[in-house]
């Protein structure tokens, strides 16, 4: 087989030919990707997808999504082989592509980002035979997954972006002086100057998708302790969001625990964490929540944006990433 980085070049060279005109193009001339949220384009041999390592990637690919009350994959994937991969498959939003390579002397592993579309991220693994390919793809499943992770986010950002209500969200850059987007379907439910609460209810308010954001002064990196961090969820959530009586509030559910990690939000240092929510008192609700801690160097001070789902007994996956690229449109 001739070297595939040659055949990859050609073959994005015949697609730009063949569907630019057809499809949205951006000023690079690469079409827009396509495919639904949280899914994954797998390309490999038909034989290696019936055994054992296509078992090992649906496994991969089938983990839980952390923290939602109904248990749903981490990327839901299609497969089709390398002879069905043409002009629609090259332009999926997330490619994880297998090349099976007898005359190679070792296995490689390589990323592409925006290769044949826009936004894009194409994942190639290299390997003469079975166990190099399955060798590279597990020593490799947790960077996989959280390059498409970043994948997904990089384009809901966009379409926040493209779908913002720019005189709501200018109304929260008087408020607090930063920026992030209100897409169609939101409003402020409750804003003032150190708090908005934007919200999207539907089904005759039977489910909900919502943020707030407030500020408080930076001191010292001790703010960024985990249990600081929920500390100062729950006295917001306790004393802002409303619930149906005055005797009852939302608050973090900690039997379940919560998951941190330090990230990068648009250029600023962070502290995600995910977790459950729940009220307290006569009501009986739930879900799963996303919660940021952020540094404004600038103005020296911390933004938390906090980011929640009430969806009682249906999928919640898809609606928490929308919510994640709501919070990485944020610019300070």
């Amino acid at each position: 087989m001739k070297n595939l980085r040659l055949n990859l070049l050609l073959f994005v060279l015949l697609v730009s030919l063949t569907i630019s005109c057809t499809r949205e193009s951006y000023t690079d001339s690469k079409p827009g990707s396509h495919g639904r949220i949280s899914e994954v384009l797998v390309v490999m041999d038909q034989t290696f997808w019936k055994g054992s390592l296509g078992d090992t990637v649906r496994a991969i690919f089938a983990q839980y999504y952390p923290y939602l009350n109904q248990a749903e994959p981490w990327f839901s994937i299609i497969h089709r082989t390398p002879g069905e991969f043409d002009n629609t498959y090259s332009i999926f939003r997330n490619i994880l592509y297998f090349v099976h390579e007898p005359e190679l002397s070792g296995g490689t592993i390589h990323q592409e980002a925006d290769f044949w579309a826009i936004p894009q991220t194409v994942i190639q693994i290299e390997g003469p035979d079975y166990d190099a390919l399955h060798g590279l793809f597990v020593r490799n499943q947790d960077a996989i997954l959280q390059a498409f992770d970043r994948s997904e986010v990089r384009r809901l950002r966009r379409v926040m972006n493209s779908i913002n209500r720019h005189a709501t969200s200018d109304r929260i850059t008087e408020r607090l002086d930063l920026s992030i987007s209100v897409p169609t379907g939101y409003y402020l439910a409750v804003e003032d100057d150190n708090f908005v609460w934007a919200r999207k209810v539907i089904r005759a308010r039977t489910q909900e998708q919502a943020y707030w954001i407030t500020t408080i002064p930076y001191t010292d990196t001790s703010q960024f302790q985990p249990q600081r961090v929920m500390a100062l969820r729950d006295s917001v959530t306790r004393a802002r969001i409303p619930v149906q009586d005055e005797s009852s509030y939302m608050g973090t559910e900690y039997r379940f625990g919560y998951q941190t990690r330090i990230i990068d939000v648009n250029g600023a240092y962070a502290l995600e964490t995910r977790g459950f929510w729940r009220t307290f008192g006569n009501f009986s609700m739930g879900g799963p929540f996303l919660n940021f801690l952020i540094h404004d160097e600038k103005r020296d001070r911390l933004i938390m944006i906090d980011t929640y789902v009430f969806r009682p007994n249906e999928n919640k996956r898809d609606l928490v990433r929308q919510l994640e690229g709501i919070v990485h449109t944020l610019k300070l």
